[in-house]
């Protein structure tokens, strides 16, 4: 007799009514989580700016208006992505280790996809900024054409920073202990939260020339 012949079907057609569902769904709630995620950013900001910033009028404010939440969550994009890149830099090569003693591939090339990968979300996160901007009155400047001049030295500064961790890492496993409670620390260091005026004079001046992200 002759064999059976076995007829293995996809598990989606691809005009399947589940598929559709999905597809239309997704396209449908996706732009609603976006707007939702802004209109938090944005109640977030003004919240945190009245409790450390007070009122637009006030003169110890460095920032007025309904800037002020711009400006916190532009501080907040840039510090998320130095965050996000040189932790997730730091586990590239360990993680990795059992890649690399079967296959020759450079050791450089974990980090950078890290930070690479994360570079993307941060460009996200510029397009979410710009529609916070829009949303709050923000005028824009003419210096915002500058925006790729700061994101490149952003990403090689999280690049070098990313390597020189994840080679740490391989010798010494705790640096990612350190290197947590060390960002917590550089968290508090840059006046995001806050104005830089409230800081005195010599800390002022080690914030404003020795922290990169200031």
């Amino acid at each position: 007799s002759l064999p059976r012949t076995i007829s293995v079907e996809p598990f989606f057609h691809p005009f399947s009514p589940l598929l559709v569902i999905i597809f239309f769904g997704g396209a449908i709630i996706i732009p609603y989580v976006f707007l939702l995620f802004i209109i938090i950013e944005v109640f977030k900001g003004r919240s945190i700016i009245d409790i450390h910033y007070g009122s637009g009028s006030d003169s110890n404010t460095t920032v007025g208006g309904d800037a002020q939440s711009t400006y916190l969550i532009i501080g907040q994009t840039i510090y998320n992505y130095v965050n996000n890149a040189t932790v997730h830099a730091i586990y590239s090569v360990t993680d990795n280790g059992a890649l690399l003693k079967k296959v020759y591939v450079p050791k450089y090339i974990f980090p950078l996809s890290k930070v690479t990968s994360d570079l993307v979300d941060f460009l996200f996160s510029l397009g979410a900024m710009v529609l916070v901007m829009l949303i709050t009155g923000t005028p824009f400047s003419m210096y915002l054409i500058l925006l790729p001049y700061v994101a490149i030295q952003i990403y090689l500064f999280s690049l070098g920073m990313g390597m020189f961790l994840a080679q740490a890492s391989v010798f010494f496993r705790d640096i990612r202990y350190i290197y947590n409670v060390f960002l917590t620390a550089w968290m508090y260091a840059t006046p995001i939260f806050y104005p830089v005026t409230m800081l005195p004079d010599k800390i002022r001046w080690i914030v404003t020339h020795l922290n990169p992200l200031y």
